[in-house]
């Protein structure tokens, strides 16, 4: 038998009895998270990706509708997750875009995540403690914090909830086998398909449980052979393949999924390795973690020092821990499975088809982590169990490093408070930051603070001399000090390196405006709305065009379809109001003008107008 914290698998025996300390230490974990998160409630909405999924989604700030939760099931994001959409609408419909109650929810997700966690793996294990340090080295190590901390990550901490609970029904259907236990675990897993594709490794990781702690696996009797157990979860592997498909899909036809011409095979197996062996050394150091980490194989890099040394080490780092693990694998089989377990659920993410432009990212441990989380936690209960007068040491080490951790995660989860902060904290921790450089630039700009702004951007070009958004940024930056012919020059730089991006297209448009170069920015809006027919303000642009030529069919066409791609846009109510009291249309014009005041008071020229109509 080998030597584990249990004397019996699960599978074939009962799991402990519960023990009152064990649930009351629970207690404590769930209240440890929401210490450790409690500054994320008084947090705002952050510029990288929450106008995307949240606060500037049409969709999504409409709440639950019967629209919007058809629009769910679509590719939206680079990504198919109808279930993330979902409840980011129910979000809205709780609390609005009051950012406060979307990072409630994020915590409360991560808590459950730690309860139902200690519960999987308690039944699968019939370890307590074990199972309690485990859940503890999960929920309060700060890499978790950028799954949720950060509202846009909903689908971190949504779709783990279903990996547990495919777990908790996994160890039932082994306990008690039959249709309807299975079809629960099926359930389980398809449902966490549908917030995000992560759970593809999942049927993987049920047959590494197979082989510990659930001991199925086997030659003797009472054992099944490898292909019985495949051949038992083909429903598993055929779900996680759809999804697998479906995915990759969503994320070529959205152009996540970036040109690979300039990172080579080879560069992109080195960063993957290099990363795994950073993951490794957060964990044990969690320290200068940020929000981005620029790939060593791109712009301003230096692919020796910063690609192919790390790699190398961390190969032969991680080669090490493998021949240490396989050695100890009669005695200790936890380690293997644990070890397994983070190198097998990196895959999905760790960079051999690369999206986006980072290098590797803290988000992306969230379930990796959970090996070896589990690992280290009957380790430790195992040598608690060989040397006895060892067992107050290990009892009080653990609690010290998780009130450690959860103090570290208190001060992480600071930075994600609002754009500023999250943007300077990277910029501080990190080397030749284009990404951090560029969106610090971003914050600095709208907060007046243009000289500092200027030179973040510059910094950024400097490092990345193609990096669009670098060039739209600094057009804007141009346009709100009212130099519109540097605009141009710069946002034409930004539209020539992302010319499907609309928002790009429409800024341009604005600036030709301001010059009364009104052809050339009809044809930038037609551009926009080519590569997206319901960019709202592209069509607002396009029939203030419209209005000023007095194309006033044209004109209201367009205020109209921007008000239907985004409900609250308070602009569009106001253009449509202008037209109709143009057209001396004054019932018209009312509703809309009384919801331009409502959504924005200080909207420039709404007074005027309101003046008009009531006299």
């Amino acid at each position: 038998m080998p030597a584990t914290p249990h004397a019996t698998s699960p599978a074939t025996g009962p799991v402990e009895r519960g023990d009152p300390r064990v649930f009351g230490a629970l207690a404590v974990l769930v209240l440890l998270v929401f210490a450790a998160y409690s500054a994320t409630f008084s947090h705002d909405f952050v510029i990288y990706d929450d106008p995307v999924y949240i606060s500037e989604n049409a969709q999504v700030s409409a709440g639950l509708t019967r629209e919007s939760a058809s629009w769910a099931f679509g590719f939206h994001a680079s990504n198919w997750h109808p279930l993330t959409w979902l409840s980011h609408m129910l979000d809205v419909e709780l609390f609005g875009l009051r950012p406060s109650g979307h990072h409630l929810i994020g915590v409360l997700l991560h808590a459950l995540n730690a309860v139902l966690f200690f519960l999987a793996l308690r039944s699968l294990t019939g370890s307590n403690w074990a199972s309690l340090l485990a859940a503890g080295l999960f929920a309060l190590h700060p890499l978790r914090v950028e799954s949720v901390a950060w509202a846009s990550e909903r689908k971190d901490v949504l779709s783990t909830s279903f990996w547990m609970l495919t777990l908790y029904a996994y160890a039932g259907f082994v306990r008690s086998r039959s249709p309807a236990r299975f079809a629960l675990v099926a359930l389980s897993l398809g449902v966490g398909l549908m917030a995000k594709s992560m759970l593809v490794t999942l049927p993987c990781v049920l047959l590494l449980l197979d082989i510990w702690p659930l001991e199925r696996f086997g030659h003797t009797p009472g054992k099944r052979s490898g292909f019985s157990l495949i051949r038992e979860k083909w429903v598993l592997f055929a779900l996680a393949l759809g999804a697998s498909v479906t995915t990759f899909l969503a994320q070529r036809l959205e152009g996540a999924v970036i040109d690979l011409t300039p990172l080579s095979l080879l560069s992109r197996c080195a960063n993957a390795v290099r990363s795994l062996g950073i993951y490794l050394g957060q964990a044990l150091w969690p320290r200068n973690l940020a929000c981005f980490y620029p790939h060593p194989a791109g712009a301003g890099m230096d692919r020796l020092y910063d690609l192919w040394i790390p790699a190398g080490g961390a190969a032969l780092a991680l080669a090490a821990l493998t021949a240490l693990v396989l050695r100890l694998r009669r005695q200790a089989p936890y380690l293997l499975i644990g070890w397994l377990w983070y190198l097998g659920t990196t895959v999905p993410v760790i960079g051999l088809v690369q999206v986006g432009q980072q290098a590797h990212a803290d988000r992306y441990t969230y379930v990796p982590m959970l090996g070896i989380a589990i690992a280290v936690a009957f380790g430790v209960a195992d040598l608690a169990r060989r040397y006895p007068r060892t067992r107050n040491a290990w009892v009080v080490g653990s609690c010290a490093l998780l009130l450690g951790y959860a103090g570290l995660t208190h001060k992480q989860a600071a930075h994600w408070k609002d754009s500023r902060s999250l943007f300077a904290h990277a910029v501080r921790v990190t080397d030749r930051n284009f990404y951090a450089l560029t969106f610090h630039g971003v914050t600095l700009r709208t907060a007046g603070e243009v000289e500092a702004a200027r030179e973040e951007l510059l910094k950024s070009l400097e490092i990345h001399p193609s990096l669009g958004r670098t060039y739209w940024e600094l057009g804007l930056l141009e346009r709100d000090l009212g130099r519109f012919e540097r605009a141009v020059v710069e946002l034409r730089k930004a539209v020539q390196l992302g010319p499907s991006d609309p928002r790009r297209r429409s800024d341009l448009a604005e600036v030709l405006m301001e010059l009364g170069r009104f052809p050339e920015a009809k044809e930038e809006l037609q551009a926009a709305l080519g590569a997206d027919p319901d960019h709202a303000d592209s069509l607002l642009n396009l029939g203030g065009l419209a209005f000023n030529a007095r194309e006033l069919e044209r004109a209201e066409e367009c205020f109209l379809h921007a008000l239907s791609a985004r409900p609250d846009f308070a602009k569009a109510e106001l253009e449509l109001g202008r037209l109709y009291l143009f057209q001396g249309r004054k019932k018209q014009a009312r509703p809309h003008l009384e919801e331009a005041k409502r959504l924005a008071p200080q909207l420039p020229g709404l007074a005027e107008l309101l003046g008009i109509l009531g006299s």
